[in-house]
């Protein structure tokens, strides 16, 4: 790719920056007291309490009941896994003579008990959970199939009966393993309702990952009135369930299982927050989280007494036994921790894993605007911000948060920044309205037609120069559709054949649209609406043209080329147009958030210690609203970057407690998955 010859042509200023990307931190060896160590001490199960213990102790530490000796202590065996009961429907029978004498007077002369055995014969011809029914019923255009994923899945269902931590690496997919196993218990007729409670930013992609990879349709339950009528699939945030309106109906109401994402928002039992998903009455239970402790080994416990309530005693007895007095965050008894551990958590690491994708390497070219362009911007940058500071005193009673004529002016600076058709079309939409008064509203129509005459379009030319440098396919991601047609008229001027690809085209369209690109088109232009499941693995670069405010969108995008199946080093273009709000938003995802750099996964957990409860597209337009009032845009963002500094720094803490987690893990799920065969290049790899 001779980009050096693009850079050389540029003006003074623009550049080429590429982005170093970050190496997974290598494993941590194993102790000395290794994972073989584990499995090699012989233990036992108090018959009072439960308690597990070396075989050697004579006296059980939780509950001090004497231990008879080994030798006359028979095998314990663990409790048979118990199938919940379910409501018996109605069910009519017509039978004659014999057999209707037997029925009447014989061992299901109560049709009740008839209908049980039915249940249970219904049951014995199901397979055991060694052959997952759920790989059969899910969607082979958005599943990709992992060995690891499905062996998580066997071990939580076959053996710690539906109830379990799942703490897979960031990146490994616990949210399909969670996927799989609720789809599995709702096709065995196990569970009937699901309950999945997530950080507020997570839920619509929780959401759309159950649909489109399970054809599983939840619910955000926002409001009381969304649970009217007990839905049975339901999605809601810790701020939710700790709440009154939505919290109080949930926590009354019983649910066949329930899922919490990022469950190490749970490690504090003194918070409202613990007590109330404690308080949900359940029976099953996933917890996914990649780091269950930060600071301290307790917050585990906590953690499990959601799970599994008196596994490992109480918080005292605990301490004593498990946690070392000079560090509360290592463990001691390593071996018996592990054994207990083994009964409820479940952890892959990357090493362990057959999860190979290629590399990706990322690229800012800087680009600076022409004359007219750089005037057109700072003047109708003036005015909205001109009209934010007017209405301080209104935004200050709303605490900060931004009315629908602010909203309004935030996107109207986000279209400035795609291309002047898009901008031109939202100021004329804009004062077509009546949230500014008229005064306003000829200037946004004087505005719109210097937007029309504009003869340059430096963002538009940077693609050119790409493209005349870059011999092979390209996805290019916009984020308004005004800004799709006027790239793909200029592009097809050029003799480049271009495929659009938006959220207004129909199933049929978008799959011709895919089928046209992986032929003829070179270049395909997608919105963020119609990338949504869109998978191109057979192209390996995507620029990005327009910049979303949130970074897991910028994320999803790269994913719909660096996936399974990609065969090629994935290669990421950002435009920045130097003094634009887009080119400051573009600095803070990429040096302070590191986001294009950053190993898969890890975003996710960054973005969670910057806010528990609000995502990165809210905090962000907040900082740009406040910057607006006080006329002072670069300081507020300056603020927001170094809140994004320390968010990354405390992440880099919480690696360090994911260390001992690897320590504590008794024996990777995927070992179970060897004799699996391995996923096929296109993505449905094998299984039934």
């Amino acid at each position: 790719m001779a980009l050096r010859d693009v850079a050389a042509r540029a003006t003074p200023g623009e550049r080429f920056e590429w982005l170093e990307t970050e190496r997974p931190r290598r494993a941590r060896e194993a102790p000395a007291e290794g994972r073989p160590g584990a499995r090699a001490e012989p233990a036992r199960r108090c018959p009072r309490c439960g308690w597990l213990d070396a075989l050697t102790e004579r006296e059980c530490f939780r509950c001090g009941l004497e231990l008879p000796h080994p030798d006359a202590l028979p095998a314990l065996d663990e409790p048979a896994y118990q199938l919940p009961a379910r409501a018996i429907e109605a069910l009519e029978v017509t039978v004659a003579g014999a057999a209707r004498d037997a029925l009447l007077h014989g061992v299901n002369a109560d049709p009740r008990d008839w209908l049980l055995r039915r249940r249970s014969a219904d049951l014995g011809i199901l397979p055991g959970f060694d052959t997952l029914l759920v790989l059969g019923q899910v969607n082979p255009e958005t599943f990709q199939r992992y060995a690891h994923q499905q062996a998580v899945a066997r071990k939580a269902l076959r053996e710690l009966g539906g109830t379990a931590l799942l703490a897979d690496e960031t990146g490994l997919g616990k949210t399909i393993e969670a996927g799989l196993i609720a789809k599995e218990l709702l096709l065995r007729g196990l569970v009937r309702s699901v309950l999945v409670v997530v950080p507020a930013s997570l839920a619509l992609q929780w959401r759309e990952e159950m649909s489109q990879k399970f054809g599983l349709e939840f619910l955000v339950a926002r409001a009381p009135a969304d649970l009217v009528g007990e839905p049975p699939l339901v999605i809601a945030s810790y701020s939710a369930v700790r709440g009154e309106g939505v919290g109080r109906l949930l926590r009354e109401r019983p649910v066949d299982l329930l899922i919490c994402d990022e469950a190490h928002h749970l490690k504090n039992r003194g918070t409202k927050q613990y007590r109330a998903v404690a308080r949900i009455r359940k029976k099953y239970t996933l917890l996914l989280s990649a780091t269950p402790f930060h600071n301290r080994l307790v917050e585990l416990k906590n953690l499990l007494d959601v799970l599994k309530p008196g596994l490992l005693g109480s918080t005292r007895a605990f301490n004593k036994q498990y946690v070392d007095e000079k560090d509360p965050r290592r463990p001691r008894n390593l071996h018996h921790l592990r054994a207990l551990l083994g009964e409820v958590m479940i952890r892959n690491r990357r090493t362990e894993v057959a999860v190979k994708l290629p590399p990706r390497r990322a690229a800012t070219y800087h680009v600076e605007l022409h004359p007219d362009e750089q005037a057109f911007y700072d003047d109708l940058t003036e005015l909205i911000q001109g009209e934010v500071r007017a209405r301080a005193a209104e935004i200050e009673r709303e605490h900060g948060r931004p009315m629908a004529v602010v909203l309004s002016l935030i996107n109207l600076q986000r279209e400035l920044c795609s291309s002047p058709r898009a901008v031109g079309k939202a100021l004329r939409r804009l004062a077509g309205g009546e949230l500014l008064p008229p005064s306003i509203n000829d200037k946004l129509l004087a505005l719109a037609g210097r937007a029309d005459a504009l003869e340059h379009w430096r963002k538009a030319q940077a693609v050119d120069e790409v493209l005349e440098r870059y011999e092979g396919k390209l996805v290019v991601f916009c984020e308004f559709r005004a800004t799709i047609a006027s790239l793909a008229e200029r592009l097809e001027a050029r003799g480049i054949t271009v495929q659009p690809f938006h959220g207004g085209m129909t199933a049929e369209e978008k799959h011709r649209a895919i089928e046209r690109f992986r032929g003829e088109a070179r270049v395909l232009i997608a919105s963020r609406a119609g990338a949504e499941g869109l998978n191109v693995q057979f192209c390996s670069t995507v620029l990005n043209f327009d910049l979303p405010w949130n970074p897991m969108v910028v994320e999803q995008r790269i994913g719909r080329v660096h996936r399974l199946g990609q065969q090629n080093t994935v290669v990421v273009f950002n435009l920045s147009v130097k003094g634009t709000i887009e080119a400051r938003i573009l600095e803070l995802l990429t040096h302070k958030l590191r986001l294009f750099t950053a190993v898969l996964g890890e975003v996710d957990l960054i973005l969670g210690a910057l806010h528990g409860e609000r995502g990165f597209e809210d905090l962000l337009r907040e900082a740009w609203l406040a910057g607006a009032v006080q006329g002072d845009l670069d300081a507020a963002l300056d603020r927001f970057g170094r809140e994004l500094e320390r968010a990354r720094g405390e992440y880099d803490h919480i690696k360090e407690a994911e260390a001992v987690v690897d320590e504590l893990t008794p024996a990777p799920a995927v070992e179970e998955a060897a004799a699996a065969p391995p996923p096929s290049a296109d993505g449905n790899g094998g299984g039934p």
